[in-house]
């Protein structure tokens, strides 16, 4: 016979959690908040969704001729385009909701919003768009079409 696992406290109490009800906040359309939701604090929270950030677009890059941006955007709504073009857009979020107060905020605020499709798409695709394209874009078949 297997042993089940034992869960430690917070875990037994993330999973009944998990597997109940959840509460949600008085907004009747909110999302249901887990137990590390509530208890991790928000810049933790924003820097675990960076790391899986990280994770998703090493793993794409890991797999570039294997997983085309067609097959992406067929199954899952979104390619390696989307994600460098939602970098921009977050780099000018932030841009916008700074102060230039002194002269270090003044140059991330003006690197942020010189921060262009060109520059996201190397970070995502590991190498600039055009030689991505060449080197592992395949020609979309009628049926992805």
């Amino acid at each position: 016979t297997t042993k089940k696992k034992r869960l430690t406290p917070p875990l037994l109490k993330y999973h009944q959690t998990m597997t109940t009800a959840h509460d949600t906040t008085d907004d009747a359309t909110a999302q249901p908040t887990s137990y590390c939701k509530k208890h991790i604090p928000a810049e933790t929270w924003t820097e675990i969704e960076a790391g899986a950030f990280r994770r998703v677009v090493k793993h794409l890059q890991d797999r570039n001729g294997a997983v085309q941006n067609i097959d992406l955007m067929t199954i899952g709504g979104f390619c390696r385009n989307c994600l460098a073009k939602w970098l921009v857009v977050e780099a000018r979020k932030m841009s916008d909701s700074m102060n230039n107060d002194d002269g270090d905020s003044i140059k991330l605020k003006e690197a942020l919003d010189a921060m262009g499709y060109d520059d996201a798409a190397v970070e995502v695709y590991g190498c600039a768009y055009s030689e991505w394209k060449k080197l592992h874009q395949k020609t979309a078949t009628d049926e992805q079409m």
